[in-house]
């Protein structure tokens, strides 16, 4: 994969939010980037992460594509 994410710019007013899909533990994980006005957000969780050196990338697949992402990032989606 190692493709870079491309978005576009968001308004002023908005923020975006990763939607998982469900999915088997074996399967790869898949997403959509979805943009909220910040008058209509809906409840979210937030998360965090660290890269850890020497870290394997994955895939997942955001909005129809596949991207590498970091491995403790992709365990962190799977949670």
């Amino acid at each position: 994969p190692n493709i870079n994410y491309q978005y576009e710019v968001v308004p002023r007013n908005c923020i975006r939010l990763l939607s998982i899909k469900p999915g088997g533990e074996d399967e790869l994980i898949a997403c959509n980037v979805l943009v909220y006005s910040l008058d209509a957000v809906p409840s979210f969780e937030a998360i965090s992460y660290t890269r850890e050196l020497g870290e394997n990338n994955m895939a997942v697949s955001c909005d129809g594509k596949v991207f590498d992402v970091f491995e403790n990032a992709l365990k962190v989606l799977k949670d």
